[in-house]
């Protein structure tokens, strides 16, 4: 972003596409008939962008420092943007930007693992907090002046999307959150649970289940490489229902499928993100893309003929993969 090169000098420690390089993502994406939607995760997961422009952030906190760079490892930062003129400005011209590269009608803004913590302290956020609650429900005057910033970054980043036409997606919690339009798309990865509650109240869903669905997860008990932790094999994948319980006909079309999620901070090799996708890449390609069983059940043994088939076909591609044998304790 011409606008903010420190995003990229700094937050990006010199590591970014160029917006020619994003087109040629996009371009190649599309000739294959992908489409690519780009997630901004605001305003939590920003640690990378304050450490750039420290003006976003909630400097008038007690003790707050500058973060010296994006997180080197898993975990919930403390750290969010602040509602301020500067921010508003500064999210406006990133959505601009992010409409100009992605033709995509969805834009996902993340909104997850948000902490309230910097609000909560933070007098102007307080205040910006004030300014927005409504006279009926008088959060802030009860000290939750954080959930209505929460509320007010929700309804600005929609506004800006919906000026570019555009429709915002956002992980489960912003379902929650409150100002979050009937037609965003709720990505569910708390749980199946999450999924349930957003086709039951209107709203399309993608179920992402953080149990089986998180592919940067072991793949076995033992002798596995670097990883988040947890186990999910292609056997969980497989047998894994994406629609969720108890929804009514119509609920069930506003699943619109399931997604899996592969974070990559503990893959320093291209050949180490290979081996996590895949073959539970192929088990989700079939889980989802395949007419359920009539007992809903898909049979495990079948695929696993087929699945060795196409196995071979990664080798002939030289792509790196998991071998079969091996399971999570709750593989059948």
């Amino acid at each position: 972003m011409e606008d903010y090169p420190k995003l990229t000098q700094v937050g990006g420690q010199g590591k970014a596409y160029t917006k020619d390089e994003i087109k040629d993502v996009v371009a190649h994406a599309t000739a294959r008939h992908i489409e690519v939607i780009p997630e901004i995760d605001v305003p939590g997961h920003v640690e990378a962008a304050l450490a750039a422009y420290p003006e976003l952030g909630n400097a008038d906190v007690p003790d707050w420092e500058v973060p010296t760079g994006p997180m080197k490892r898993w975990g919930i930062s403390p750290y969010t943007l602040a509602p301020k003129n500067a921010t508003w400005t500064f999210l406006s011209k990133v959505y601009d930007t992010v409409a100009e590269l992605f033709p995509a009608k969805i834009v996902h803004i993340g909104g997850d693992e948000v902490s309230t913590g910097e609000w909560s302290q933070s007098p102007a956020a307080k205040a910006a907090g004030t300014a927005a609650a409504s006279a009926s429900t008088s959060l802030a005057e009860r000290g939750e002046a954080a959930q209505e910033v929460a509320q007010l970054f929700n309804r600005k980043i929609v506004d800006f999307l919906k000026a570019k036409g555009r429709r915002a997606g956002a992980w489960d919690e912003a379902q929650h959150t409150g100002n979050f339009p009937s037609d965003g798309i709720v990505y569910a990865w708390n749980s199946a649970q999450e999924a349930t509650a957003a086709a039951e109240a209107g709203r399309q869903t993608v179920v992402a289940d953080i149990q089986v669905l998180y592919f940067d997860h072991a793949q076995a008990e033992q002798g596995e490489p670097a990883n988040q932790g947890g186990c999910s094999s292609w056997e969980d994948v497989i047998q894994y229902e994406i629609m969720p319980e108890g929804l009514s006909e119509a609920a069930q079309k506003l699943v619109l499928g399931a997604q899996g999620q592969l974070w990559s901070e503990y893959f320093p090799k291209w050949e180490h993100v290979e081996y996590m996708a895949h073959p539970r890449s192929l088990a989700l390609a079939e889980r989802t893309w395949s007419p359920r069983a009539k007992d809903g059940k898909p049979d495990a043994q079948e695929f696993k003929g087929r699945l060795t088939q196409r196995l071979a076909d990664l080798d002939q591609l030289g792509v790196n993969y998991r071998k079969l044998g091996g399971s999570c304790g709750s593989s059948r």
